[in-house]
């Protein structure tokens, strides 16, 4: 869940933010009374208490269901609340769960009883003697009067007891509503939905440990890598959704060629976006780099057509794979965080790269730069003001943050780059020198750049 005041992600257990220091949200009952049961299972799996099986079926029994019917549950391994959006676990706010509606109680007056056949017999019994004891008492009293009584005067009337008291009907009390039965969805196996995460955004980025080039995260510092794909051939340049469910990447085909590819964010339901046949490439090359919308609707990126680095173009295609098109010559779109441009590497008559801006269709070229030179991987800022970019010579190489507006840039760091990428708050830079992992750079103070990974290229970070 995120706090509410300023909405850094905050921790199991946290009352209070890290960030701002504001309070935590209040989360129903139902919700704080698990969290405290997934703290005392996790200590004891610490603890190896718990078996990693006897873990699981403890962890699959915490899955809640709310008022709406919505099914919640806690990651194992991060402790952060998933909502199942089926069919998929997601990452969500378990503040905006149903809330629990109240229990009908029986009224406070008391209902008649209905008397059984003992009590209707035990109670004629004690009338029927009350009875004979008041007509002993009249007889005893009246005895003078009836020697003297003429005869025709009448004798008063003995009124016969009742022979049994009114049964009452007992007004049923109202029923509860009846427990819904409906099983919860299956919780997903290990892995689970994401990797353990200290705080703030994951990092995806490729790397070849165990096989082929494969997608991995990592915490923002470097710590708790994950592999999330184990697919045949090699997979390039990751790329997080604006909403940071979903991730697209390339991968190599059964052709031996790129083509596109979504999934979400811990490396389940792998979906195919493009389907490109070689007599469309010329035999050789496909999908590049990518880039999505802000809407998260669609998905902009660069394939090579033939082989050779001149003949790249841009795309662009839905997320369901329609209406895929070409919208001009270039390479390493950046899509704008206002959606209005698309930023890109092309080419002048020269043969030299600048970057460039378009419209999502394909018009409206501008060259903001004139360094010709090699300028490469463009990655937009956050706030849209900056574009960085790797600035390629044979003899030296840098990274390099150009000013939208004015066209110019300023050196961050000496050394190529496999790839950019931008913190969210805009503050820091990803980059991946040959061979040297990933490294991460503030943009306003470049003497503060550290090694965060010694292996990985092609970090990404994720909102």
């Amino acid at each position: 869940m995120k706090c509410s005041h300023c909405g850094s992600g905050l921790l199991l257990g946290e009352q209070f933010c890290g960030e701002c220091g504001a309070p935590r949200p209040r989360l129903p009952r139902r919700f704080e009374e698990t969290e405290k049961q997934f703290a005392a299972l996790k200590a004891r799996h610490a603890a190896q208490e718990l078996g990693e099986a006897e873990y699981n079926d403890a962890l699959k029994r915490l899955v809640l269901q709310d008022e709406a019917g919505t099914h919640w549950m806690i990651g194992a391994e991060t402790g952060q609340w998933y909502r199942f959006d089926a069919p998929n676990w997601v990452r969500a706010d378990p503040t905006t769960a149903a809330p629990a509606k109240p229990i009908p109680t029986a009224p406070t007056t008391v209902a008649p009883q209905v008397l059984s056949w003992k009590g209707i017999v035990a109670i004629s019994g004690c009338l029927f003697i009350l009875a004979a004891i008041l007509l002993g008492a009249w007889a005893i009293t009246a005895l003078p009067a009836l020697v003297t009584t003429p005869p025709s005067v009448a004798r008063a009337p003995i009124i016969p007891p009742p022979t049994s008291a009114p049964i009452v009907a007992l007004t049923p009390a109202p029923s509860l509503p009846p427990v819904s039965m409906t099983a919860p969805p299956r919780v997903p196996p290990t892995p689970t939905p994401l990797p353990p995460s200290t705080r703030g955004p994951l990092i995806a980025f490729v790397m070849d440990r165990d096989a082929d080039k494969q997608i991995y995260v990592m915490n923002a510092d470097g710590s708790g890598a994950k592999r999330l794909t184990n697919r045949p051939g090699e997979l390039w340049h990751p790329v997080w959704s604006p909403d940071g469910n979903k991730i697209a990447f390339a991968s190599e085909t059964e052709q031996s060629l790129n083509d596109l590819y979504v999934m979400n964010r811990d490396g389940s339901s792998i979906r195919r976006i493009t389907s490109f046949r070689k007599e469309e490439l010329g035999g050789a090359g496909g999908v590049l780099r990518s880039t999505w919308s802000p809407d998260g609707n669609r998905i902009a990126f660069s394939a090579d057509t033939s082989g050779p680095t001149m003949a790249t173009y841009l795309y662009i295609v839905n997320m369901d794979g329609s209406g895929l098109k070409r919208i001009t010559q270039g390479r390493d779109p950046t899509w704008s965080p206002d959606g209005q441009r698309i930023a890109y590497s092309g080419w002048t008559n020269s043969g030299a790269n600048e970057i460039y801006t378009c419209k999502p269709d394909g018009t409206d070229n501008r060259q903001l730069t004139n360094e010709n030179s090699h300028l490469l991987y463009p990655a937009w800022s956050p706030d849209a003001k900056s574009i960085a970019l790797e600035l390629y010579t044979s003899e030296l190489s840098s990274v390099r943050v150009l000013d939208v507006a004015t066209g110019k840039s300023r050196v961050l760091v000496t050394k190529p780059s496999t790839g950019l990428s931008w913190s969210p708050d805009g503050k820091k830079l990803l980059y991946a020198p040959a061979g040297g992992g990933i490294w991460m750079v503030s943009v306003d103070n470049p003497s503060d750049n550290k090694q965060i990974s010694p292996d990985g290229t092609m970090p990404a970070w994720s909102p």
